[in-house]
C-alpha cells in the first residue's frame, strides 16, 4: 500500500469512527453538544450539496468530497496546487456550488495564483514543480464542471473557465501577505457574488509607491496594476480597482451585471462595472439573507448580505449590504469611527477630475478619496469642492456616504474593555455611536470583543429549538459563536452567547439533512454542534509511560472517558495489541518482546454509555525504543529578525535516535506567523534541512512574530517536537556591512568583508549554501568593533558554485545578514557540461567513487529528480536527460565524501 493510500485510509477511518467531544471545554447551551468529525491539513472551508455531501477545500488547492456516510472519497474533486499560491494567508480561499449543481455540475473556485504560474505559464520558462512565493500576484475566479457520469466525484477534463483574472492585468491585485477575501455565493437572482480584500500590506503607511512594501513597484513593473492603481489601501475606495469590494458578476461570463450601481455598458468587465459594494478591508466570509432578493438580475436585488469584515487592531465589523453602491469606509473609517487615514493626506482618485483645476489658483487636478466620502449622516452625500467655497463636487463624480457597520466590536489585541457599538441618529439625521449597554440602545446585549470577525450563517427551521429558527450565528476567529436575532426589518434586536472556548473558527454551515451546525475549528478540525438526541461518548486513555525497555509495565486509566450528556460509562474494553484484553477501568499491563529490537503496540479502548452508545480511541506503546532527540540549531529562541527586508532563515537541527537510522526518521517543519492575537500557518515542509521565508513584519503598529517548530517521528511511532520563537527587531540598525567578497584558491575559498558600524555585535557567523535559499553555518568570527576588516577561509568548499553570506549576531539576540555572494571552486574532479544545455547533460568523474547521487532542483529549490550511480571509475562519463522547459536549474553531485553543485541553464 503506497503512502497516499495509507493517508487516505487513515482519514477514512477517522471519519468512520464514532465522533468525539471537542477539546477546549466547549461551552454550549443546555442539550447542545459538540462533536469532532475529522482533522485535515490547512482546511479553508466547506459546503454541502442538496443531498448532504460535504465539499471541503484545503488552502493548498485541493477539494475533497465526503459522502453522506462521512467517508472521504478516494478521488479528489480537483487538485490545482500547481496553480495556487499557498503562502501566508493566501491559497484556495473560496468555493461554491452552482444552484443547479446536481444537473449542470458547475462549481467555482476563488484563489491566489502562484506568481511563477502567473508570469511564465505557457512559456518555455514554466515548470509545474516551480513556485514563487512572496511576490505580487492576482486573485482568480474560475468555473469547473464536475463529472455527472461518476456522481460528480471528479472534474471533467479541460472544463476550466476563467471568469475573472484570465491575465495578470485582469485579476484582483495581491500585493501583500494577507487579505484576499473571500466568499463565493449566489444571489437569489442567480448572479454570482464574490468578496475580495484589500490585497495590500495592511500597514497604515500603505498609500502606494514606495510605501506599498516590496510588491507595489514589482506589480507595476509586471503590469499587474497600472499607475492609477498604485494607491495602496485606497484601492478599496477606487472604482478603477477590484480590491476591497463585493463584486456582482454574471456567472456565465464573469462580466459585471447591467443592474450594478456603477455599470459601464462600454466596458462590462471593468472594475466599476463589477462592483456591488466597496470600502472593505478583508470580507473573508459573507452570507445571504433568504427571501430578501428578486429573481430577476435586471432588478438589481440579489438579496441582502451579512458580511464579516476583519479590522486593523481596533474594531471588528458586521456589515449589512442591502443595496448596491454602499461604501463601508475602509481605510478612512474602521468600525464606526474615523481611522488614522482620516487625518492623513490621501491619493488622487484618477476617475474624479476636478472641474475647478486651473481656475482661481486651484492646483488640485483630481479629487482625493477623502474629498468624496461624506460622514455617515442619514441624508448628507453632498461634498464640498476643496478648491472653492460653496462649490460642490459635481453629480457626475461618484460620491459616497460612509455606511457604518450594523454592529462593531473591539479587537481584544489592545486589551481595551470589551465593547460593542451600534449607530443612532437624531431627528436631524446626525449620526452618533453608542455601545450596546447604553440606555438608548435597542439591542439586548452585553458588551463583547473578539479577534477577527469572520462571518456567519442563518439557521432555518431544523432540530434546534424554535428560538433559533431564523437566527444568525456569527463567528469570530478567536473561538466564539454568538446568536444575533434580527427583527422583521433586519434590525438587530438581541445578541446572545452560543459557544465559547474553542479556537480558530474559519467558517460554518448548516447541514441540509440533520440540521446540525458544522464548522471548522481547533486547528483544521471539522466539527458539528447538534441538539438533542444521544451523542456518542468520548474515550480517553491516560498512561504513565509510553515507551521503555522490555518488559515494560504500563498503568492505563480510562476513567477520564465521559458522555457529553453526563450518562455513566458502563463498559470499558481494552485491547493491548499483543492479544491480551481487559475490561477494567484502569488496567495495568506488561508488554514483552522476545528480542531487544524496537517493537510497537497499538492500544485501543472502547467505552460504552448506559444507552449502549460506543466510541473508541488508540495510543501507541513502544518497547525497546526512545523518542528522537531534537535540537534546532540554526537560530535561538527569542532571536530578533531584521525588520527591513525578507530573509531566508535556515531550518537546521541536530537530530538523533538511538534505535532508528537517519533514513527511518520523518521530519515536519512548521512555520506559524503570529499576527496580533491569532496566527497563520505556512505549508508543511518535510525536508531534513530546509528554510523558511521571514518577512519584515511587526514594526508598523501591529504585532507580528514567528513560531517555528520541528516534529521528528521515528519508524516505530515516537515523536519529539521542539518549537522556538523569533521576533522583529524594531530598533535602529546595529551593523553596517561593506560588501562580502569571495576568492577561490587552489584548495579553498577566501571570504573578506568589512563593517563600518557595529553596535554590541558579539560575533559573525559564516553561512554556506548549495543554492540561494538553504544555508548552514560553517564557522564563527569574533566581532572587533567599528570599521573592522574580517576574513574567513573555507577549506572544504563545494565543487562548482557555492553561495556565502555572513550573519551578524548582537548581544540582545538581534541578527542581520550581509549581501549574498557566489564563488566557483573546481579542481575538475567532477564536471557537469555542457552549460547551457539542450537537455542532454554529461557528468565527468576524474576519480573513483563507490556511490554517486545527482540531485536536480528547480528555480525555487524543489527537488525534481535524482540520478544514482555506483562503482564509478576514473575518467568515467555519465549522461543524463533532463526533459524540462528552458530556464535555470540547480544540481548537487554527492560522490562519496565529495560534493559538487552549481547552476545549469537549459535552452530549448
Amino acid at each position: 500500500m503506497n503512502m497516499k493510500n495509507i493517508i487516505l485510509r487513515f482519514v477514512i477511518i477517522i471519519l468512520s469512527l464514532a465522533p468525539f467531544f471537542a477539546k477546549g471545554q466547549v461551552i454550549l447551551p443546555e442539550n447542545f453538544y459538540n462533536e469532532e468529525l475529522a482533522n485535515f491539513q490547512s482546511v479553508c472551508g466547506f459546503t454541502f450539496d442538496e443531498n448532504g455531501r460535504i465539499y471541503l477545500w484545503e488552502k493548498k488547492g485541493v477539494v475533497r468530497v465526503i459522502d453522506t456516510n462521512n467517508v472521504v472519497l478516494p478521488d479528489l474533486l480537483i487538485d490545482i496546487t500547481e496553480e495556487v499560491g499557498n503562502w501566508r494567508d493566501h491559497g484556495l480561499l473560496g468555493f461554491a456550488l452552482d444552484p443547479n449543481f446536481l444537473s449542470n455540475g458547475y462549481y467555482y473556485l476563488w484563489y491566489v495564483v502562484d506568481r511563477h504560474h502567473l508570469l511564465t505559464h505557457g512559456t518555455p520558462q514554466y515548470h509545474p514543480d516551480s513556485t514563487w512565493d512572496y511576490g505580487a500576484s492576482i486573485g482568480r475566479l474560475t468555473r469547473y464542471t464536475a463529472d455527472a457520469a461518476n456522481g460528480f466525484n471528479t472534474t471533467v477534463p479541460n472544463s476550466r473557465k476563467v471568469l475573472l483574472g484570465e491575465t495578470k492585468s485582469t485579476g484582483v491585485p495581491i500585493l501583500g501577505y494577507y487579505h484576499a477575501g473571500g466568499t463565493i455565493l449566489f444571489g437569489e437572482d442567480n448572479t454570482l457574488l464574490l468578496s475580495v480584500g484589500d490585497g495590500a500590506t495592511g500597514s497604515e503607511l500603505d498609500t502606494g509607491g514606495i510605501s506599498d512594501a516590496t510588491f507595489g513597484p514589482q506589480a507595476l513593473a509586471d503590469g499587474i496594476i497600472t499607475p492609477d492603481q498604485d494607491i495602496g489601501l485606497y484601492r478599496c475606495q477606487y472604482l478603477g480597482a477590484l480590491n476591497g469590494k463585493v463584486l456582482r458578476l454574471d456567472p456565465e461570463t464573469g462580466d459585471g451585471v447591467s443592474s450594478n450601481p456603477f455599470y459601464d455598458a462600454a466596458n462590462s468587465r471593468s472594475s466599476q462595472s463589477r462592483t456591488w459594494a466597496l470600502g472593505f478591508r478583508n470580507p473573508f466570509r459573507m452570507t445571504l439573507v433568504e427571501g430578501t432578493g428578486s429573481h430577476s438580475p435586471a432588478d438589481g436585488k440579489p438579496g441582502t448580505l451579512v458580511v464579516g469584515d476583519i479590522g486593523l487592531r481596533s474594531f471588528e465589523e458586521v456589515n449589512i449590504v442591502d443595496e448596491g453602491g454602499l461604501n463601508f469606509g475602509w481605510p478612512i473609517y474602521q468600525g464606526h469611527f474615523e481611522n488614522s487615514y482620516a487625518w492623513k493626506d490621501s491619493p488622487y482618485n484618477m476617475l474624479a477630475p476636478n472641474p475647478l483645476h486651473g481656475t482661481n489658483g486651484c492646483n488640485q487636478p483630481y479629487f482625493k478619496f477623502r474629498d468624496l466620502l461624506a460622514p455617515p449622516h442619514a441624508t448628507q452625500t453632498i461634498v464640498e469642492n476643496p478648491c472653492g467655497n460653496n462649490t460642490f463636487v459635481p453629480n457626475i463624480i461618484h460620491r459616497f456616504k460612509m455606511e457604518p457597520p450594523h454592529i462593531s466590536y473591539m479587537n481584544r489585541y489592545y486589551e481595551n474593555p470589551a465593547e460593542a457599538f451600534i449607530s443612532v441618529y437624531d431627528n436631524d439625521g446626525i449620526h452618533d455611536v453608542i455601545n450596546v449597554e447604553n440606555t438608548d440602545s435597542w439591542v439586548d446585549a452585553v458588551n463583547f470583543d473578539g479577534e477577527c470577525s469572520i462571518g456567519g450563517v442563518f439557521y432555518k427551521e431544523g432540530h434546534f429549538p424554535e428560538k433559533y429558527h431564523g437566527a444568525y450565528f456569527h463567528i469570530d476567529y478567536s473561538g466564539w459563536i454568538k446568536t444575533f436575532y434580527f427583527d422583521n426589518n433586519l434590525q438587530l434586536a438581541k445578541v446572545e452567547n452560543f459557544m465559547d472556548s474553542t479556537e480558530y473558527i474559519l467558517t460554518a454551515a448548516v447541514h441540509p439533512n440533520n440540521s446540525c451546525l458544522y464548522y471548522i475549528g481547533n486547528e483544521n478540525k471539522l466539527q458539528r454542534i447538534c441538539y438533542g438526541g444521544n451523542p456518542l461518548p468520548k474515550a480517553v486513555i491516560v498512561s504513565d509511560v509510553l515507551y521503555g525497555s522490555t518488559p515494560l509495565t504500563v498503568q492505563f486509566d480510562g476513567s477520564s472517558s465521559f458522555d457529553p450528556l453526563g450518562e455513566p460509562i458502563v463498559d470499558y474494553q481494552w485491547s493491548f495489541g499483543d492479544g491480551d484484553v481487559s475490561s477494567d477501568v484502569a488496567p495495568e499491563h506488561t508488554f514483552t518482546t522476545s528480542s531487544n529490537a524496537p517493537t510497537s503496540f497499538e492500544v485501543s479502548l472502547m467505552v460504552s454509555d448506559s444507552s449502549g452508545q460506543s466510541a473508541s480511541t488508540t495510543i501507541m506503546v513502544s518497547l525497546n525504543n526512545t523518542p528522537p532527540s531534537v535540537d534546532i540549531t540554526s537560530f535561538e529562541d527569542g532571536d530578533l529578525y531584521p525588520s527591513d527586508k525578507s530573509i531566508s532563515l535556515p531550518l537546521v537541527a541536530n537530530v538523533s535516535d538511538e534505535e532508528s537510522s537517519a533514513d527511518g526518521l520523518t521530519y515536519e517543519w512548521m512555520t506559524y506567523v503570529h499576527h496580533n492575537t491569532h496566527f497563520h500557518t505556512e505549508p508543511l515542509d518535510t525536508r531534513v534541512n530546509t528554510h523558511t521565508i521571514i518577512s519584515p513584519l511587526g514594526c508598523s503598529g501591529e504585532e507580528f512574530y514567528y513560531r517555528i517548530g520541528l516534529s521528528v517521528t521515528d519508524e516505530h511511532g515516537l515523536t519529539t517536537t521542539q518549537e522556538k520563537y523569533i521576533y522583529p527587531n524594531c530598533n535602529d540598525a546595529f551593523v553596517e556591512f561593506l560588501n562580502l567578497q569571495a576568492e577561490a584558491t587552489e584548495d579553498s575559498i577566501m571570504l573578506t568583508w568589512e563593517s563600518s558600524m557595529e553596535d554590541s555585535v558579539l560575533y559573525f557567523e559564516v553561512e554556506r549554501g548549495k543554492d540561494i535559499w538553504n544555508f548552514q553555518k560553517i564557522g564563527t568570527v569574533p566581532a572587533k568593533g567599528n570599521n573592522s576588516n574580517y576574513d574567513f577561509t573555507d577549506l572544504s568548499p563545494f565543487f562548482g558554485v557555492t553561495y556565502y553570506r555572513v550573519k551578524a549576531y548582537r548581544s540582545n539576540q538581534a541578527f542581520d545578514y550581509s549581501n549574498r555572494i557566489a564563488a566557483k571552486f573546481s579542481n575538475k574532479v567532477i564536471e557537469v557540461f555542457p552549460n547551457p544545455s539542450q537537455g542532454i547533460v554529461n557528468i565527468y568523474f576524474a576519480d573513483d567513487f563507490d556511490n554517486v547521487t545527482v540531485s536536480w532542483y528547480n528555480a525555487q529549490g524543489r527537488l525534481m529528480k535524482q540520478d544514482i550511480f555506483g562503482n564509478i571509475q576514473e575518467n568515467q562519463l555519465e549522461q543524463v536527460r533532463l526533459d524540462y522547459a528552458s530556464g535555470s536549474y540547480y544540481y548537487t553531485v554527492e560522490a562519496d565524501d565529495q560534493k559538487a553543485n552549481g547552476r545549469l541553464i537549459i535552452v530549448r
